[in-house]
């Protein structure tokens, strides 16, 4: 009993990697359907034995023409997983993220400095996306990240 609670014990106090706390998603890439043949794919890649996550995603429109892209880079910090999400908007928006189970919670700044919520519950072969989005979001797997991640 008391060698459960010793390694309980250190496993509480491990800090989370991105790898930890994106675990299910990376390796694979992940597409929403945003309506009139809008798509909006996320390939996560993982390095450093999970200490850095890559998410590359991109929203195509109907002819399969990037409209917008963004690079969200996870990383640790001081315990705890951080972020910073750049797009091709030329906005930088930090945030933190963490995990319960299958829920992915965290926050975001937004360029006009507000801080929104996130959060992300994980289906297996699927997501929902919910918080800074006007509805929520189903995204689901397409096949792996390829090097590079798109």
């Amino acid at each position: 009993m008391l060698a459960f609670l010793i390694l309980a014990a250190a496993a509480a106090q491990t800090p989370a990697t991105p790898g930890d706390v994106l675990a299910g998603l990376t390796g694979s890439c992940w597409q929403a359907d945003m309506g009139s043949s809008n798509t909006d794919t996320h390939c996560f890649s993982m390095s450093s034995g999970g200490g850095l996550v890559l998410d590359i995603h991109k929203v195509r429109d109907s002819q399969q023409t990037v409209v917008y892209e963004g690079v969200t880079a996870y990383r640790a910090d001081g315990g705890k997983v951080t972020f910073g999400y750049y797009n091709s908007l030329g906005n930088l928006m930090p945030g933190t993220m963490s995990r319960g189970g299958d829920d992915l919670t965290g926050t975001v700044v937004m360029p006009n400095g507000t801080t929104q919520e996130i959060h992300w519950h994980l289906n297996g072969d699927s997501y929902d996306a919910t918080g800074t989005f006007p509805a929520p979001i189903h995204y689901r797997k397409i096949g792996p990240a390829g090097d590079g991640a798109l």
